[in-house]
């Protein structure tokens, strides 16, 4: 299973987004809340946005099965962030980690 970049949204090095965003990352097939946690990585000011994937106050997925969304965190203006993930914060329909 592979994160399709075309479908994720903010689209990747996105300009101007919205201070109250949601991140939604696809993947190439249907998936299941697995654990771990996201992290928006600031890259200038050091304030890292944190989600743990099993918090359903804000992160969840969409009816379509194949994307996680995850919504309700406040971004700093003028600021770079990088999403990263570990292995294992979604599962595949068979129960693998993705």
């Amino acid at each position: 299973m592979e994160v399709v970049k075309e479908k994720c949204l903010p689209a990747f090095d996105a300009k101007e987004v919205s201070l109250s965003s949601s991140v939604e990352i696809a993947f190439s097939s249907p998936i299941h809340i697995g654990f771990g946690k996201i992290t928006l990585v600031s890259t200038k000011y050091g304030a890292d946005i944190t989600v743990d994937v099993t918090d359903k106050e804000h992160c969840v997925i969409r009816d379509d099965q194949t994307t996680l969304v995850i919504f309700g965190f406040s971004l700093l203006g003028s600021e770079t962030y990088q999403v990263t993930f570990p292995t294992g914060i979604v599962l595949s329909a068979s129960g693998s980690k993705c």
